[in-house]
C-alpha cells in the first residue's frame, strides 16, 4: 500500500506504524520531479528501530515531510513505561542502529 503526500488532517499530522518482522525495512518515496525523477529510499534495521514514524507540516510557509525510523510507538512516555516498552539506556550500555538514505 501507500499514502498520498497529504495524509491526516490539515495542515499536518503524524502517524506511526510497525516496520514489520523482517531484519530490514525499506521505504521508497518517488519518483520526485524536483530532483529529476529520482527516488528517495530509506532502509533501516528493525531490531533497534521497529517503527516508522512520518509527519508533515504544510502550514505556510512550511512544506515539510519527516521520515523517522524510531524505537517506540507514537504514545506518551507513561504509556510506554506501563506497557514495559520504555527501554532507556543505562550507564555503560550501548545500542547499534542501522540506517541508510539514498537517492537514485
Amino acid at each position: 500500500g501507500g499514502h498520498g503526500w497529504r495524509f491526516g488532517e490539515e495542515p499536518g499530522t503524524v502517524f506511526c506504524v510497525s516496520a514489520g518482522k523482517d531484519e530490514l525495512a525499506e521505504l521508497k518515496l518517488g519518483p520526485i520531479a524536483a530532483i529529476g525523477g529520482k527516488t528517495l529510499t530509506v532502509r533501516f534495521r528493525t531490531e533497534t528501530l521497529p517503527y516508522l514514524q512520518m509527519w508533515r507540516n504544510q502550514q505556510d510557509p512550511a512544506n515539510v515531510l519527516g521520515i523517522e525510523p524510531v524505537s517506540h510507538r507514537w504514545v506518551g512516555r507513561s504509556e510506554l513505561e506501563t506497557a514495559g516498552e520504555f527501554n532507556i539506556l543505562q550507564p555503560g550500555e550501548s545500542r547499534r542502529f542501522g540506517l541508510r538514505f539514498s537517492i537514485l
